[in-house]
């Protein structure tokens, strides 16, 4: 049973379920391993001493790790590490479940929001997992244990699972006004704090699988997901994040002659949305060229370098 966050918090941390797990228990409210048996990694005491999720908002990957130690009891036994890799990986279901629950999906959700009122959602997430790919299987760095690394691409099944649509919404139209030329792309500079609107206060934006662009003038829709043609939104996202200096890696999505916008302020109850100035809103809106940028999310987020990276869950 997938658990959202706020139960993990009322209960128990994500540790006291995948420790019971990797020893081929149902979830206990104590981290007790067993004797081990002779050379069976399944009944020893195993003990995670890691375990990591990680976003990078910059390529677009979520990041799942779990490390153990061989424990005493098995440490001479020649196929110990590799069986214990076996009982890690039935871990990393339960890591990236709980990874989903802690991700941003808009400036009103994360994941574990949107799961809880949509049971068939919780379904089609929790076969994702399936997804997730290798990246490391062996020895930790200090040849005492071993570990396990997998990683995601958000900008596939699991955008497409938050963000089902077939038939996109219309960018929205400006009339009687037109832009000097047409762009290749859009690049949004946000890498200082922005006035958040509505509170008086200012933050950094915080980036989201779902954002959205509002007009800063006359707080209008500019831009969201549900605009992204389905084959653009699961080949590279709603937008792209980058940090300072990393924007020109992404010219295949924005082109050699972006439209770039100093965004004016933050909005949402999270500061994942941005707003941008009106005379940038009539470039974009007001050509049928610029109209198709926003239609296929060739749109770039330059964000502090901070903010690039994010750490969902860390032992």
């Amino acid at each position: 049973m997938l658990r959202n966050s706020r139960a993990i918090e009322r209960k128990l941390p994500l540790i006291a379920f995948i420790v019971p797990l990797l020893a081929g228990l149902e979830p206990a409210p104590a981290l007790h391993g067993l004797e081990a048996s002779a050379g069976d990694v399944s009944h020893a005491a195993v003990q995670t001493d890691r375990y990591s999720a990680r976003l990078h908002w910059n390529e677009g990957v979520l990041r799942l790790r779990i490390e153990a130690e061989v424990p005493e009891e098995l440490s001479q036994v020649p196929t110990a590490p590799q069986r214990l890799q076996r009982r890690l990986e039935r871990g990393i279901e339960e890591l990236f479940l709980e990874s989903v629950n802690h991700l941003q999906i808009t400036s009103a959700e994360r994941g574990a929001e949107r799961l809880d009122r949509d049971p068939e959602l919780t379904s089609r997430v929790r076969d994702i997992h399936r997804s997730l790919q290798s990246r490391y299987t062996g020895p930790r760095s200090d040849l005492a244990g071993t570990a396990i690394e997998y990683e995601l691409n958000l900008y596939d099944e699991l955008i497409r699972s938050f963000q089902p649509h077939q038939t996109p919404r219309e960018v929205p139209r400006v009339l009687g006004w037109r832009s000097s030329r047409e762009f290749t792309g859009v690049v949004i500079y946000a890498t200082d704090e922005l006035p958040v609107h509505g509170t008086g206060q200012t933050a950094e934006p915080t980036p989201a699988l779902l954002p959205r662009l509002h007009d800063a003038e006359r707080y209008e829709l500019v831009f969201s997901p549900a605009m992204v043609e389905p084959e653009f939104l699961t080949r590279w996202g709603a937008v792209a994040y980058a940090e300072p200096g990393a924007e020109a890696r992404l010219v295949e999505r924005v082109g050699n002659n972006p439209l770039r916008i100093l965004a004016s302020g933050l909005y949402g109850e999270t500061p994942t949305d941005l707003m941008i100035p009106r005379d940038d809103v009539r470039r974009l809106l007001s050509r049928e060229a610029n109209r198709r940028l926003l239609a296929e999310g060739r749109i770039v987020i330059v964000l502090p370098r901070s903010r690039t990276e994010e750490q969902l869950i860390a032992d």
